[in-house]
């Protein structure tokens, strides 16, 4: 693909200012305010759950029939309590993280390392109902509590605290239990005051953290609970709106195997039923490498979806039965567990390395939120009986060697970009394919937060859709003709196979073709209704096209792969007024406009991230807008 033609890919209208970039940027202001209120609503909560549990003479917390530590979390405003759990019943072969370690073969050296925000603050964390025995061989002095909380000895919610933060990022002491981010630096916190706490770090810098409980199953008179979407979900959404590069990951459930229940779908609960955050279920380590989709198993308690209104959760898998990580019974003891409780931290690992490596290619810039958990989606193995997402084992198993190789993009046939959608227009880009393989587009983005339903039965099983900003995906041919639609499931057969059609509920929409005809495509990305906020931020992965690395008239060989990376987009391209730059560049750095004789004609200073240039008295012609510092330049053309 030539440069030239990149304008015409990086389409879309915004107007430039500040407002532009509420989901870009993190909205530090408005995480301190919440986090305030949060802490004040935190307060009432513990008097109202301490006064419930004197009024009923019900315990505060212990260990049910199951074995798991549980614990009064709160009491809903309709007067219902509601436990929470610990989710507990070779991770890094099965999903490849082993191979970006440092000796894993890539020459990578990803391991976590460097990726604090200070001295005093780590990028990733975990929130736990136990507390971590810090002192285990496996930490060394990476592992902090940041809340408080003092170990306290062995018992069943340490012992799920240290092993969960093991897995994450034990250092290999222990060979066997070593670490998906094992040099990284980990922040630990009691899970009871947990989305105010999550609130501070993420305006602090937090990038990803694990969380590995939620509500205890229900009795069957509260059956109507499973995949609500209630005052939980909706707090942990508005949480990643205000923080768009922040994502939590979530334990799924371990609640299939419930023998008292004989339910398969449908077991999703409380925070789980979220939008936008990364829901995992756990399978089996894998006996050797991937090979189809029979060689991921699934585990026989991983609690399976779908959410009330449909959406495909858990939205990923990984390795959850037999892990081996750091006990709390001593400084140099391990011990064996099986769980959602073990895939998650898993994951959560994984996706911190995908991040350091996003920083080390871009200038120290890390990715939103919403292009981290689309890249797992886009470049997971396949898994179940049927091609396509399913309810059990969401997208499938991640596979953190290949969303490395999109971040790196070595063959220049990979697409990882973030754009912006105005209210009441589209976005759209050519790609060229070269046919003989597979084809793959994703978006994803993140959602505001909806309206919680109401506390009670009448909200069974509503299908109302949660989503607020309905964005809709679609690969066109060169006649203009739909060639394939986005995936989707039918919540009311929620065991049948992914079709393909109009996605209305999930913030993630995918188009797969198994082998597309070489040819020039067009990807189209529009909204219905009225966008709420007056734009939507959202993140595009393509794979399976030719030469998006630019080239043709411009002196950077890897020209277009410097524009996505560093977000550089110009619109209206062709202009016949006012030109909008937006660029993650420095504060001040310089935008300079050229005529076609290399003439400079207009210039100034990027203000948040965004200039703009008025071209009303500019000739008709062909222009350049270049960066200081930056070796690509795009072409524009003013029309009158």
């Amino acid at each position: 693909m030539k440069i030239s033609t990149i304008t015409n890919l990086l389409v879309g209208a915004f107007l430039c200012s500040s407002t532009l970039f509420a989901q870009e940027r993190t909205n530090v202001e408005a995480l301190q305010k919440e986090a305030d209120a949060l802490a004040k609503k935190f307060a009432k909560k513990q008097q109202a759950v301490q006064a419930y549990a004197r009024q009923n003479n019900v315990p505060l917390k212990g260990i049910n029939a199951k074995g798991q530590f549980f614990w009064l979390h709160h009491i809903t405003e309709t007067g219902r309590p509601v436990y929470y759990v610990a989710r507990n019943l070779g991770s890094a072969s099965s999903m490849r993280v082993n191979r970006l370690w440092t000796g894993g073969g890539l020459g990578l050296e990803l391991n976590g390392q460097n990726m604090e925000v200070s001295s005093s603050r780590a990028r990733l964390g975990v929130w736990e109902p136990g507390v971590v025995r810090t002192t285990h061989q496996e930490f060394g002095t990476r592992v902090t509590i940041r809340d408080g909380s003092v170990f306290s000895g062995p018992n069943g919610e340490n012992q799920h605290a240290t092993h969960v933060s093991g897995t994450m990022v034990a250092a290999g002491t222990n060979s066997n239990a070593k670490g998906m981010a094992w040099q990284a630096k980990l922040d630990a916190y009691d899970a009871n005051n947990d989305v105010a706490e999550m609130t501070t770090a993420a305006a602090q810098g937090m990038l990803i953290s694990n969380h590995s409980y939620g509500p205890q199953f229900p009795n069957p008179a509260d059956y109507w609970t499973r995949g609500y979407y209630d005052a939980e979900a909706q707090a942990w959404d508005n949480l990643c709106f205000n923080a768009p590069f922040y994502l939590p990951v979530q334990a799924s459930g371990n609640d299939r195997d419930d023998n008292t229940s004989g339910l398969t779908y449908d077991l999703l609960l409380g925070s789980s039923t979220a939008k936008n955050t990364l829901g995992i279920g756990a399978v089996q380590k894998l006996s050797g490498p991937y090979s189809s989709p029979s060689s991921v198993v699934m585990s026989d308690f991983s609690s399976y979806g779908p959410t009330d209104d449909g959406r495909i959760k858990p939205d990923l898998v990984a390795p959850g039965v037999q892990i081996f990580s750091a006990n709390d019974t001593g400084d140099d003891q391990y011990v064996n567990l099986d769980g959602t409780s073990m895939a998650g931290p898993a994951a959560a690992g994984a996706l911190f390395l995908l991040q350091q490596h996003y920083k080390n290619r871009n200038n120290n810039n890390f990715m939103r939120a919403a292009t981290l958990r689309g890249l797992a989606i886009h470049t997971a193995e396949e898994c179940g009986a049927n091609p396509g997402p399913d309810y059990g084992f969401g997208w499938g198993l991640i596979n953190a060697e290949r969303a490395v190789e999109v971040i790196t993009n070595a063959n220049n046939s990979h697409i990882l970009s973030e754009h912006t959608l105005n209210n009441s227009s589209s976005f759209t880009r050519q790609v060229t394919v070269p046919g003989g393989q597979a084809f793959k587009v994703t978006i994803c983005w993140t959602d505001r937060p909806a309206t919680p339903l109401p506390d009670n039965p009448a909200s069974n099983d509503n299908r109302t859709s949660r989503l607020v900003n309905d964005l809709d995906l679609r690969l066109k041919n060169s006649s203009g003709a739909d060639v394939e639609l986005p995936w989707k499931l039918n919540p009311n057969s929620p065991a049948s196979a992914a079709t393909r059609g109009d996605n209305t509920v999930d913030n993630v929409e995918q188009i797969a073709i198994a082998n597309l005809p070489a040819g020039t495509y067009t990807i189209t990305v529009t909204h219905k209704g009225t966008l709420q906020g007056g734009s939507q931020a959202f993140s595009l992965i393509v794979t399976g096209v030719s030469n998006t690395g630019g080239g043709g008239g411009n002196d950077n060989p890897n020209a277009l792969e410097e524009i996505i990376n560093l977000g550089i987009s110009v619109y209206p391209n062709p202009t016949k007024g006012k030109l909008s730059v937006q660029a993650k560049l420095d504060e001040n750095t310089n935008v300079v406009l050229r005529n076609a004789l290399g003439q400079i004609v207009a210039q100034q200073k990027l203000h948040q991230q965004c200039s703009q240039f008025n071209t009303e008295n500019f000739p008709e012609g062909l222009y350049f807008v270049e960066f200081e510092g930056v070796k690509s330049r795009i072409k524009v053309v003013i029309q009158k």
